[in-house]
């Protein structure tokens, strides 16, 4: 005799209870493991969190602009916009003469418009910044090491010695008066965050370099996706980098594209931060209406009723005691 087999009857018939009690398990499982879990809800939620950024996705993205394209075909062309910058860098250290920067912003488009003639398109145009970048980046390094050294003041370093910083000048520009001006570097020299500023510096200066040919193309969308978005969320998250004001001025414009999440997130965690909490509450509450099944809006929505009220508590109308 053969062994017992499932075939029959009452093995079909167990195959099929067996399938009744796994499946709906399986899909309640799925279902739940699908679902985001909700993070917890405290008044640190509304907060932005601190900017962290992927060097390998940067890398990615450029290379990738780089696709099917020989820089080195354009290596005299590159070479002499360059130079042309160069001498236009030295320019913001001088008397403002209106007929020179004029005569040189024309050097700087004829020689950029040579470049993308030379690679057959602007598409990999900013990529070609990056010997000018590195540079910069090199002698950036170099000044801020003196100045914490006390070799030089921040006050001197925005209009340093041509023959000790000739170099930097020529490469950068006047790169400190831009890092103070974003709070990007602390007074003694230090950046306010070593792990973003360095980043964000280089890619300020890819977009000054995209403005060149901005009138083929705007400068914004030359620059990669990801680096729109760790700009665009510099500009609206870092407290110290722009006014309340300039801040929601950039919301304004901003969408989740540029962004990388949604502007009305955004808008209702910079009222909290900046203690118009009435106006988080509407804000958020607003988006809780258009994304019922969002549950981690609701938690928040609910977490603001219960702690923000709408009307003042006494007749006086005195600040909200948060």
């Amino acid at each position: 005799m053969g062994s017992p087999s499932n075939e029959g009857p009452d093995g079909t018939l167990n195959i099929a209870i067996f399938l009744c009690l796994v499946i709906p398990a399986a899909v309640i499982y799925a279902f739940a493991t699908s679902v985001p879990p909700v993070e917890p809800i405290d008044a640190t939620w509304f907060e932005f969190e601190p900017l962290k950024i992927d060097d390998s996705r940067i890398k990615a993205e450029r290379k990738k602009n780089l696709e099917g394209v020989n820089l080195d075909s354009g290596k005299a062309e590159i070479e002499t916009l360059h130079a042309a910058i160069r001498k236009a860098n030295l320019l913001q250290f001088a008397p403002i003469q209106r007929e020179v920067t004029t005569r040189s912003n024309a050097e700087i488009e004829f020689a950029a418009n040579e470049v993308i003639t030379k690679l057959n398109g602007i598409e990999s145009f900013v990529e070609t910044s990056a010997p000018l970048m590195h540079a910069c980046q090199t002698h950036v390094t170099t000044l801020l090491a003196d100045v914490k050294a006390g070799k030089i003041t921040l006050e001197q370093a925005q209009k340093p010695a041509p023959e000790q910083y000739g170099a930097y000048m020529e490469a950068c520009g006047n790169a400190v008066k831009l890092l103070l001006d974003g709070k990007l570097i602390q007074e003694n020299g230090e950046w306010s965050n070593p792990d973003t500023g360095p980043i964000i510096l280089e890619l300020l200066g890819r977009l000054r370099y995209a403005f060149i040919l901005h009138l083929r193309k705007n400068a914004w969308e030359q620059i990669t996706p990801y680096e729109r978005e760790i700009l665009w969320r510099w500009r609206i998250e870092d407290p110290q980098a722009y006014s309340y004001k300039e801040r929601l001025d950039y919301l304004s414009r901003a969408t989740e594209e540029t962004l990388g999440y949604s502007p009305d997130i955004a808008r209702g965690r910079l009222f909290f931060v900046n203690d118009f909490k009435r106006d988080a509450r509407r804000t958020f509450e607003e988006q809780c209406k258009k994304h019922p099944q969002d549950r981690q809006l609701a938690r928040a929505c609910e977490w603001l009723k219960n702690n923000v009220a709408m009307k003042d508590p006494n007749p006086d109308g005195a600040p909200e005691d948060f």
